[in-house]
């Protein structure tokens, strides 16, 4: 793998990215969920997600840099990624309050708190040691999806091959970047899968809607 293929794949899988990427997985691995929600719920939920997990905290990202409080939009430092950190925090809280407001399964909302929980973790994590957010936000992706095939009994193998697949990958090229040690990439994978498997497990196990 070249060093610019390292930085595509490290973009195209960028954690502020995987939140949409698993709710599009959700609503269209041929489960209930691809059925009971009809279009224009589905279509509100898109802009909710998309808005408080992608464009919010990337604006904040861009602003940051302008005010030259992070060098890049990368945040190599340990230190420059704290802010961020808090700043996608409370959008992603801002985006549970909304998904609740909307009449959907109570799913989605759990999905973006579990993802919350792993984002505040790895925020108290940075304060003393650097760990791979992209690992971390692919690792909650994986375990939002084996929850809800061992929830529900959704089919989603494939899907979770293929996430796995792209979760090599993806550590590999921030290894390339030199971005992480590989202790950084294992354990953002593990923190991430492990906090968001349990959170939205445990939160399931109760009716749904």
């Amino acid at each position: 793998m070249s060093l610019r293929w390292a930085k595509i794949i490290s973009f195209l899988f960028q954690p502020l990215l995987m939140p949409i990427y698993g709710t599009i997985i959700l609503l269209n691995a041929g489960t209930w969920m691809s059925y009971t929600i009809f279009p224009a719920l589905r279509n509100a939920l898109y802009i909710v997600m998309f808005a408080s997990t992608f464009l919010m905290p990337a604006l904040t990202f861009i602003l940051l840099l302008k005010r030259k409080e992070i060098h890049s939009l990368e945040m190599e430092s340990r230190i420059e990624r704290n802010i961020p950190y808090l700043s996608t925090l409370i959008f992603y809280i801002a985006g549970w309050y909304l998904l609740n407001k909307l009449p959907l399964p109570r799913v989605f909302g759990n999905i973006i708190m579990g993802a919350s929980l792993a984002i505040f973790i790895a925020f108290l994590i940075n304060l003393r040691w650097k760990i791979s957010i992209h690992m971390i936000a692919l690792g909650g992706t994986a375990g939002m999806l084996f929850a809800f095939a061992t929830l529900f009994n959704f089919q989603l193998s494939v899907p979770l091959i293929l996430l796995l697949i792209i979760a090599g990958i993806t550590g590999t090229a921030r290894l390339m970047l030199n971005a992480h040690i590989p202790s950084q990439v294992y354990s953002g994978f593990l923190l991430g899968f492990g906090v968001e498997w349990l959170f939205v497990y445990i939160y399931n196990l109760a009716p749904y809607y």
